[in-house]
């Protein structure tokens, strides 16, 4: 299913730059752009675009199993990724760079989780030393990755950037589970953690401090994709009404949401460093009718 769209939501605000608060008025464009769906998915769940358009993700077929994909800036599917070594039916292409080398995860023997990257035709597996379950997810042009890895035995998640070959958890106190879903060429990340039954955005600002909780107004924030400005996307869950939306982070303090026209739920996964957006939407966050889509962030003086 392809449908060629272009819906626009236009966001007016007051943007505060420089140290002098002056504030100038800026508008916020998004434009989406295509709806897409694996050919024969059921379900279809984009998670990364890199700076050349091309877009990772994973889907379902009709037997419920996980499979990634590849899409091309052209429209055009690779096809299904399936670790060599996925015994668990569930294989999962969580980031790409620019060189095109794809990232994820996979069910082994014994439902263990290990991380791979997929260069051309060749895989690479990779566990963080001593970790029971790996999941790897973004990665950036160096090779540098994020991720989340667990002991298996007390059930905490804790997530993790690689930057060098070297491992580095990212301490945030009373987090239950964490996961690091994405850096950029500047070794900024972002993700999500669960403290005292609450779920928060957490990202590395452009000076190396961890930024949290990070939460849009009145929400419970995810965050899954940073590009090299440091715009971070994701998805916001309202308190009160439990309606997911886009959402669109410009740190410090502007978020803009998001939704889908049609849709119940809303999701932006990935972001580059054009503005070009991909997503996913749908009936239910986790039912058979959710759908990809592509979309754009325009920036300009208000009233241009």
């Amino acid at each position: 299913m392809k449908k060629q769209l272009l819906f626009r939501i236009v966001v007016s605000l007051f943007v505060l730059v420089g140290l002098r608060g002056l504030a100038e008025a800026k508008t916020f464009t998004i434009d989406v752009l295509t709806e897409f769906d694996f050919p024969g998915a059921t379900s279809t769940h984009p998670t990364a675009i890199n700076n050349f358009n091309q877009i990772v993700g994973s889907f379902v077929d009709v037997d419920a199993r996980t499979k990634g994909f590849l899409r091309e800036a052209n429209g055009a599917f690779s096809p299904a990724i399936v670790e060599p070594n996925d015994f668990g039916l569930e294989t999962f292409a969580a980031g790409i760079n620019d060189p095109g080398v794809v990232s994820g995860y996979f069910t082994g023997r014994g439902a263990i989780f290990s991380g791979f990257f997929l260069s051309g035709s060749s895989y690479t597996e990779y566990v963080v030393p001593g970790a029971h379950d790996t999941f790897v997810t973004g990665i950036n042009n160096n090779g540098d990755f994020a991720g989340a890895s667990s002991d298996g035995t007390t059930g905490k998640t804790q997530g993790f950037i690689n930057v060098a070959g070297n491992v580095t958890p990212i301490l945030i106190p009373r987090a239950s589970y964490m996961i690091a879903n994405a850096i950029n060429n500047n070794e900024q990340y972002c993700g999500y953690y669960r403290s005292g039954g609450g779920v928060h955005g957490f990202y590395r600002d452009r000076n190396g401090v961890l930024q949290y909780p990070v939460d849009a107004p009145a929400s419970t924030t995810i965050f899954y994709g940073i590009n090299d400005r440091g715009w971070i996307v994701g998805s916001a869950t309202d308190l009160n009404a439990s309606t997911t939306h886009g959402v669109l982070y410009i740190p410090p303090k502007l978020f803009i949401l998001f939704d889908y026209p049609g849709a119940s739920f809303t999701r932006f996964d990935g972001i580059n460093n054009k503005g070009m957006i991909t997503g996913d939407e749908g009936d239910d966050t986790f039912g058979t009718h959710v759908h990809g889509f592509t979309a754009r962030v325009v920036l300009s003086p208000n009233g241009d």
